[in-house]
């Protein structure tokens, strides 16, 4: 269900990592969702529940989008690509939920391969 793997490194290290690996692999950053960060901002005052770092990102690879927007426009349903980098009891863990590609295209489901590709290559280049 999920591709997911625990990283040596701490949560600091990976995040400053993070956009480099990125950019090696032709990948760009949408949008950065520091929900450890929102939590924390919305239970000032109160009983913190939450006590992880959690970093999600909006992630796209330019000329992929690009391709699969020209074979169908229904798929970008699927974008941006979902990547976290969070804390769990004191470890830092790294992953995505692998991807479905449409039935029936093999160009689409030749793209969803290359996608998923690159992001465990991100995960191993990063743990």
């Amino acid at each position: 269900m999920f591709h997911l793997a625990e990283s040596s490194k701490s949560f600091q290290e990976v995040v400053f990592e993070l956009e480099p690996a990125l950019q090696r692999l032709g990948l760009s950053v949408l949008a950065r969702h520091d929900l450890g960060e929102a939590l924390a901002r919305r239970a000032r005052g109160e009983a913190r529940g939450f006590d992880e770092d959690y970093l999600l990102l909006d992630i796209v690879g330019w000329r992929a989008v690009e391709e699969l927007l020209a074979a169908d426009l229904r798929a970008g349903l699927a974008l941006p690509w979902c990547f976290a980098v969070y804390t769990e009891d004191g470890a830092t863990r790294l992953g995505f939920q692998p991807l479905s590609p449409p039935s029936g295209d093999a160009r689409l489901a030749r793209w969803v391969a290359e996608v998923e590709d690159k992001l465990t290559q991100l995960i191993d280049e990063l743990r």
